[in-house]
């Protein structure tokens, strides 16, 4: 926090001056205007929107001598830091462009639009101003109910690969988010427009990141079940605590939707009973390879469904 002394102007007016930096951030000169927001107490300053001439920024991703998951790494950064052209290059590109076409089309509004033996031209066609964070949300949260029902409560199906892909569907809106969420960040004029503060962005990315996480771990369970075959005695064992776990991520879903903090404490206590009967069975059936591997992944459910458990009562 700045502190700005006040200086009388004339008969009837007071000055206050700008921090330089937060002139430079958004791109301000001498007579451009800025908007004053009354609110309570405070005056909140924000730059005209048609100030604000955004830069269109690009980056050049060498590939050669990367594997898959570096490259990806490198990739869905420049993304989510709202580059509008991405070029990756690489003499090893003629081989591996089927990967770097994958990685891009899992990207929200990212097109290809050129593409050589030796280049890729990747450019961004999204309008950052319609982007509804709490609407990605949402469809965040439906996706992932579905894939519940498939994966820890369903013991019939091969359900696997339509997992893999909603999984993919999931990441593909937390990408856009944590886009949505930076850009706002950087962009005071944007950061009004969400109708949303500095915390309301913490809390979103923190939100989106503990789902995605949550998403991550019910495909691994339908994995799991795709690898072994579980018995009818260990599926009867296994499914109330999955339908607990389902019912804890409900809750908690619904305490965030109606900013609901007593029913969060709610969900925050029924976490040490579901981890208790959870390292119980464990322990159990200590010398079954499947099941030790089926109840840390339901640890791990539990562990991320408590972190959306404290990012609503914080």
């Amino acid at each position: 926090m700045e502190f700005r002394r006040l200086i009388s102007f004339g008969k009837s007016s007071f000055v206050v001056s700008l921090p330089k930096s937060w002139v430079r951030r958004n791109k301000l000169k001498k007579s451009d205007f800025i908007y004053i927001a009354e609110k309570d107490e405070e005056l909140v300053l924000s730059p005209k929107a048609d100030a604000q001439q955004e830069e269109k920024r690009s980056i050049t991703i060498d590939i050669d001598g990367k594997d898959y998951f570096q490259i990806k790494r490198e990739i869905i950064p420049a993304y989510i830091n709202h580059y509008h052209t991405i070029t990756v290059v690489g003499k090893e590109l003629r081989e591996r462009s089927k990967d770097v076409r994958e990685i891009l089309h899992n990207l929200v509004a990212l097109e290809i639009m050129e593409q050589t033996a030796e280049k890729i031209v990747a450019k961004d066609f999204l309008n950052m101003e319609r982007i509804d964070m709490g609407n990605l949300m949402r469809k965040m949260d439906v996706i992932i109910r579905a894939m519940m029902s498939d994966s820890i409560l369903n013991f019939e199906e091969n359900s696997y690969e339509n997992l893999k892909q909603r999984d993919q569907d999931v990441n593909r809106l937390a990408f856009l988010l944590f886009r949505a969420i930076r850009y706002a960040y950087n962009n005071p004029a944007i950061l009004k427009l969400y109708k949303c503060n500095n915390i309301d962005l913490l809390t979103a990315w923190q939100l989106a990141n503990a789902m995605e996480k949550f998403a991550d771990e019910t495909k691994r369970v339908a994995r799991l079940k795709r690898n072994f075959k579980f018995s009818r005695q260990q599926q009867q064992e296994l499914l109330p605590i999955c339908r607990e776990i389902e019912k804890s991520y409900l809750m908690i879903m619904k305490a965030y939707y109606n900013s609901d903090k007593g029913l969060a404490y709610q969900v925050a206590g029924r976490r040490r009973p579901l981890m208790a009967q959870i390292n119980e069975m464990a322990e159990k059936h200590r010398d079954e390879t499947s099941m030790i591997y089926m109840t840390e992944k339901l640890k791990g459910l539990v562990a991320n469904c408590n972190t959306i458990t404290r990012i609503v009562y914080t």
